[in-house]
C-alpha cells in the first residue's frame, strides 16, 4: 500500500511539474528578454465552473472546472510579436496580450453509485492542463473591433490529472460519500491542443442610456483532447461596455478576456446572453483514450451552449456570474447539462 501511495505521489508531482513548466516557461523568457514593450499591464483571473451552482443534481457529466490565469498586456517578447505580426498580415495590430493558465476539469457519469460506469453513460475522467495564449486587437473602428486569439494547451488526461483525489477531498469537506467508479476512469494520456478564435464586436447605437453590442465569433480547435469547429454570438446590454470584451471562460465555451479597463473613476456592468454551436469531431472525455482500450460512448456531433449572465467591474476588480445550458453530448444522455460559472478578475 505504501508503494502504491508513493507511486501515485510521484506521478502527481511529475504531472504538476510538466504542466507548470508548459504553462510558465515563457514567463521566464519574459523576465529575461530585452525585447519587451515598456509598461506592461498585469491581470489575474480565477474561473470556477460547477454544476451545483445551477443544477439540483450535482456531479453530473461536466461536474466542475477551475482555471487560474495571468494575463499581461503590452509585453509580448520577440517570438510572440513575430507570431502576432504574421497572423495580422500587413495590417499590423492595435494592442496585444499574452496569458498563461493552469486548470483542471472533472467529469462524472449520471449514475455514480456503480463500481463501474454503465457502458451507455459517460466515463469518469479528469483533465489537468496548462495553457498559453496570445491575443491581439487586429482592427479598431468607431463601429467595430476585431480580435484574434491563438491558444496552445498541454496536459494530462487520466489518473495523473488527480481529478479523483480533488473530488474526494471536496466530498470529505462537505461530508458527502465518495463515488465508487473512479477505478474505471480514462487511462493516462498526454493531451495537446491548438485553438484559434476570431471575434468581432459590433457597437450598436442606442438612444437610451444603455449601451449594446453584438460579438459574433468563429472558433477552431485541433488536438487529441478536443477537435471541433464552431460559431457563436454574444449580446451585451449595460454601461461602459468598452471596459472589456466579455468575461473569460473555460474551453470549450465562449471567448472573453481577463483584461479590462481599470480606470478608478468609472464603473462598468452588463447583462450578457450568448450562444455557441459546435461540430465536434473529437472529445476524448466521450470517445475514450486515443490509443488504448477505455470506456467511451457514442457522442453527438452537434452540440450547443446557451449562456446567460451578469458582469460588474469596480476599480480594479471584475466579477462575472453566468449560467450555462449545454445540449446533449452523447447518445443515451437523459438530460441536457447545466452548470454555473463564477469569474473573478483583478488588476495588479
Amino acid at each position: 500500500m505504501n508503494g502504491e501511495l508513493l507511486s501515485t505521489s510521484v506521478k502527481a508531482l511529475a504531472t504538476m511539474v510538466l504542466v507548470t513548466y508548459a504553462c510558465f516557461y515563457n514567463c521566464l523568457l519574459y523576465a529575461a528578454s530585452d525585447n519587451l514593450i515598456e509598461s506592461p499591464q498585469s491581470f489575474w483571473n480565477i474561473q470556477l465552473d460547477n454544476d451545483s451552482f445551477s443544477s439540483k443534481k450535482s456531479d453530473l457529466y461536466y461536474t466542475g472546472g477551475l482555471q487560474v490565469t495571468r494575463l499581461t498586456k503590452n509585453n509580448a517578447i520577440r517570438w510572440q510579436q513575430d507570431l502576432l505580426e504574421w497572423a495580422s498580415g500587413d495590417k499590423g495590430f492595435v494592442d496585444s496580450s499574452v496569458e498563461y493558465s493552469i486548470g483542471q476539469k472533472i467529469f462524472n457519469p449520471a449514475d455514480t453509485s456503480l463500481l463501474q460506469a454503465s457502458p451507455d453513460d459517460r466515463p469518469y475522467a479528469g483533465w489537468l492542463y496548462g495553457l498559453a495564449a496570445t491575443s491581439f486587437l487586429l482592427e479598431q473602428t468607431p463601429r467595430m473591433d476585431t480580435y484574434q486569439f491563438i491558444e496552445f494547451s498541454l496536459g494530462i488526461v487520466g489518473p495523473s490529472s488527480m481529478a479523483e483525489e480533488v473530488q474526494e477531498w471536496i466530498h470529505d469537506i462537505l461530508k458527502v460519500d465518495h463515488h465508487l467508479g473512479w477505478g474505471s476512469q480514462l487511462r493516462d494520456e498526454p493531451g495537446i491542443g491548438l485553438a484559434t478564435i476570431r471575434k468581432w464586436i459590433l457597437k450598436l447605437n442606442s438612444e437610451s442610456g444603455l449601451q449594446k453590442d453584438v460579438s459574433p465569433h468563429l472558433v477552431m480547435s485541433l488536438g487529441n483532447v478536443y477537435t471541433y469547429v464552431g460559431a457563436g454570438v454574444m449580446l451585451r446590454i449595460g454601461q461602459n461596455l468598452g471596459a472589456d470584451i466579455g468575461p473569460p471562460g473555460i474551453r470549450p465555451g465562449l471567448q472573453g478576456s481577463a483584461a479590462f479597463s481599470h480606470l478608478k473613476q468609472s464603473t462598468a456592468w452588463y447583462f450578457f446572453l450568448a450562444h455557441e454551436s459546435r461540430l465536434v469531431l473529437r472529445n476524448i472525455f466521450l470517445d475514450g483514450n486515443s490509443f488504448r482500450d477505455s470506456p467511451g460512448v457514442e457522442k453527438e456531433i452537434y452540440v450547443r451552449d446557451y449562456q446567460l449572465g451578469l458582469a460588474c467591474r469596480y476599480n480594479g476588480i471584475r466579477l462575472a456570474f453566468s449560467n450555462v445550458y449545454r445540449s446533449r453530448e452523447f447518445e443515451g444522455q437523459h438530460e441536457s447539462m447545466q452548470y454555473g460559472a463564477i469569474s473573478i478578475s483583478y488588476f495588479l
